[in-house]
């Protein structure tokens, strides 16, 4: 393969076996690798000398520059030095296929500069009736995350205004209504996750398990989770006199020294009644014993 190349050192034309050439000799390669040396060392002596990057800046920038440097030079993007350049703040030369614009002209900018005034953008006309997502959020009660994936799910018109998105209000009401209305309004005292766990001394897996064995009622606050309160109680007060009259397998085997697969055989031959409770198999006392007694006795 031959590639026809153009040398970066002194600009000759040449013609090359790789496409990774850069030099079209080995001694403007080597001017090339000295000066990048001397670059190097030129860094470290400067910031050995406490010279930062503005003043570098500062020195290097010249005199006549591009809309590239003179963005570099004030650190904002290209973009915005063309926006400056057509509304008339920084004064420039167009050329054809080149604009150019003086370092003076830059530095005349802080001249005349004025005191600083916060700008308060508003939304335009046809934006009336959109909100942005802080205040959906606050009108869900929800948080930044949940309120972003509720609209999502609902697909809510959105509009994007100067890099903001906003969204319809009149949407977002009427899903706030949904919310009010399936939020249990009949319930008035809730748990959190916490209060389960502090009162009836349960682990925080233990307490997602028995909301999601037993479907109780739940409505999120925020970020925080809540339990009805009358649910719960109901269900531990019913679980405590469970306790009074049924096994679990677990109890069964640890009472009689049994393995799993030997309750289930007892349950199954001699016809025990079970019951489920959530994720957990029950059978009564009474029952399960007078049959463990029986085959004692045999």
């Amino acid at each position: 393969m031959i590639y026809k190349k153009i040398c970066e050192w002194c600009g000759s034309k040449f013609t090359a076996k790789k496409a990774t050439t850069r030099f079209c000799c080995q001694r403007c390669a080597n001017l090339a690798y000295k000066k990048n040396i001397r670059e190097a060392n030129k860094d470290i002596v400067d910031r050995k000398a406490g010279i930062d990057r503005d003043e570098k800046i500062e020195r290097n920038t010249p005199e006549i520059m591009s809309a590239n440097i003179a963005a570099e030079y004030l650190g904002v993007h290209r973009a915005t030095i063309y926006r400056y350049m057509e509304k008339g703040i920084l004064k420039c030369r167009q050329l054809p296929g080149k604009t150019i614009i003086r370092k003076s002209d830059v530095q005349r900018l802080f001249e005349d500069s004025s005191e600083y005034v916060k700008q308060v953008r508003t939304p335009p006309e046809e934006l009336k009736d959109f909100i942005t997502m802080k205040e959906a959020s606050e009108i869900l009660d929800l948080s930044i995350a949940g309120t972003y994936k509720i609209l999502k799910e609902k697909k809510v018109p959105v509009a994007k205004s100067r890099g903001k998105h906003f969204y319809s209000l009149k949407h977002i009401n009427r899903i706030a209504a949904e919310r009010k209305a399936n939020s249990f309004p009949e319930i008035q005292e809730w748990y959190t996750c916490q209060q389960i766990m502090q009162l009836y001394d349960m682990t925080e897996t233990a307490v997602f398990s028995m909301a999601y064995d037993y479907n109780i009622p739940r409505k999120k606050i925020g970020r925080i989770a809540h339990y009805s309160k009358l649910h719960v109680d109901a269900i531990k007060k019913r679980d405590e006199e469970d306790d009074n009259i049924f096994y679990t397998v677990e109890e069964c085997m640890e009472k009689y020294s049994l393995t799993r697969d030997m309750v289930y055989h007892y349950l199954r031959y001699y016809k025990i009644a079970r019951v489920k409770f959530g994720r957990y198999v029950k059978f009564k006392k009474v029952d399960f014993d007078a049959i463990f007694k029986m085959i004692q006795l045999d």
